[in-house]
């Protein structure tokens, strides 16, 4: 099946941001605070 190629891609792309966002976080390079106030101001 032709599409589990792209199901996997996609699997592995995802892990890959969600690794990169914790790292981010628990290194102390991003706050949530930060984040959050910073999506509040676009609305």
């Amino acid at each position: 099946m032709p599409g589990w190629r792209y199901l996997a891609l996609a699997g592995l792309v995802t892990g890959g941001m969600l690794a990169y966002a914790i790292a981010a976080v628990v290194t102390g390079a991003i706050r949530m605070g930060d984040v959050r106030s910073s999506l509040g101001r676009q609305r």
